[in-house]
């Protein structure tokens, strides 16, 4: 199905085309050129709020736990392995796109500058290595990763 909106070419896919199901909150989406998609997702049980990340890429889906609620989620690197997920702790974690599903996974980068929820990322096509974040502590940081 197509819809156009103000100059936009909006493009519904049904969920027998997407490769999986998430059955959490869905943050955000990175996608990449090879059909590559990463969903950061939240859950809340009460007081208690986690997320995780959900991979849907050569053919599977492969998730992990992450001990705080995700708010963003951007590939990073030249060759886009990697991404990075801003949690609502104030921290960014960066894993390797192949550790999603392995037991005891630990990220490459723990970026813990911000003091409050990390509220965006951005990752510019013209500086792969470097990453952007903002923060509902009124800062916005940049980070390279040479």
């Amino acid at each position: 199905t197509c819809v156009r909106a103000r100059g936009f070419r909006m493009v519904t896919t049904s969920v027998a085309e997407f490769p999986g199901k998430v059955y959490t909150q869905v943050d955000s989406l990175a996608h990449r050129d090879d059909s590559t998609v990463v969903a950061a997702t939240s859950r809340v049980f009460g007081n208690q709020w986690d997320g995780g990340v959900t991979a849907f890429f050569q053919g599977e889906q492969k998730s992990c736990h992450m001990p705080c609620g995700t708010t963003d989620v951007v590939f990073t690197g030249a060759e886009k392995n990697t991404f990075a997920v801003s949690c609502d702790d104030g921290n960014i974690v960066v894993m390797a796109l192949t550790s999603v599903g392995q037991e005891g996974w630990k990220p490459l980068h723990l970026l813990a500058e911000h003091d409050e929820c990390v509220t965006g990322l951005s990752c510019p096509a013209s500086a792969p290595d470097t990453l952007v974040s903002s923060s509902a502590d009124h800062t916005c940081r940049v980070w390279s990763f040479r």
